[in-house]
């Protein structure tokens, strides 16, 4: 009697079970204009789903990630999903964008991280605004192109020149071994292929 009740509600359990599931997912394609098509595989079967992403934002999940996935009409549509072994942690209040390579950017504290081998902005105008310090920690710093200086320059254990610091204005540069062949602008006027070996240029 009870095995043959189970049998008569099984197909309405399956039904009710395949509007919510959990599954894996084991393969992501397209995005380029268009809905992500996943393959997923649940306890039950492998399936195609759809995976939906909030507007400006779009990730392509590691195969293996977790899915939470609803059955809306016809279609599988992946509501929510994570690769476990890619969480990076942090505080309550705070929250992380990361990939599976550990590359990540966080929000916390009033302080923003960035993490990765290389980061790169592609930008016409770039602007700091920092009302205290601009801090840059790097053996080496490369310009491609010209730096212009508004304001007071210091500089010290610098290669080029012999001396200890260097202090320039828009009125005054001191140097102490210039290099020849050294090019140097102050106010908008250059110093070329000069060595002054410490006194003040005249313009």
């Amino acid at each position: 009697m009870l095995d043959e009740f189970k049998e008569r509600i099984k197909p309405t359990i399956e039904r009710i079970e395949n509007l919510l599931k959990f599954a894996s997912i084991t393969r992501s394609a397209g995005s380029n204009g268009k809905l992500q098509n996943m393959q997923i595989k649940s306890v039950r079967n492998i399936e195609e789903a759809l995976k939906m992403s909030n507007f400006g934002f779009n990730s392509k999940n590691p195969n293996g990630s977790r899915a939470v996935i609803a059955k809306i009409g016809n279609e599988n549509i992946v509501i929510a999903n994570e690769h476990l072994t890619s969480i990076i942690d942090i505080s309550t209040g705070n929250s992380i964008m990361y990939n599976e390579n550990g590359d990540f950017v966080k929000v916390e504290n009033g302080t923003i991280t960035c993490s990765a081998t290389n980061i790169v902005n592609n930008c016409e105008n770039y602007t700091i605004n920092a009302s205290s310090k601009f801090t840059v920690n790097t053996p080496i710093g490369e310009f491609s192109d010209e730096v212009n200086v508004l304001g007071l320059l210091s500089a010290s254990n610098y290669s080029g020149l012999t001396g200890s610091s260097m202090t320039t204005n828009v009125s005054l540069i001191t140097t102490q071994g210039l290099e020849a062949g050294t090019s140097l602008k102050v106010a908008g006027k250059e110093v070329n292929g000069h060595n002054h070996n410490g006194n003040v240029p005249s313009f």
